[in-house]
């Protein structure tokens, strides 16, 4: 599975379309990959097309017109809102630990790799 998160300097972008890259997760191979791209397209069409042209599955954003989520959907892309800070966080949260529960110390989280494993799986 690949995961795209649009961010602007590390962060989840407020607004997909206002995204200056993806962040694109890799975790077919069970150790999260992590890749950064500069967004090129320049219309919504092109941003799915984009997206699909990385093989990404699931798209994690803050916030996300109507238009474009259709789009994206369109080509068997799953899209989730509602997420916001580090991007690295977002994907942790999304595969571990829940947006609503409290973060664990370090020492008491899953490793990365296991976490990936784990949710390649569920997939």
């Amino acid at each position: 599975m690949k995961v795209a998160i649009p961010v602007s300097d590390g962060l989840v972008e407020t607004v997909f379309s206002n995204a200056t890259s993806l962040v694109v997760i890799d975790f077919r191979s069970g150790r999260g990959e992590y890749s950064e791209f500069p967004v090129t397209a320049q219309s919504l069409k092109e941003r799915a097309q984009e997206l699909s042209a990385f093989g990404v599955d699931v798209v994690l954003c803050a916030e996300i017109c109507h238009s474009l989520k259709s789009m994206i959907t369109a080509r068997g892309i799953d899209v989730h809102t509602g997420f916001s800070g580090p991007a690295d966080e977002v994907f942790e949260d999304f595969i571990g630990q829940g947006r609503n529960e409290s973060r664990p110390q370090e020492s008491q989280r899953e490793t990365l790799t296991a976490r990936v494993a784990r949710a390649a799986a569920a997939h």
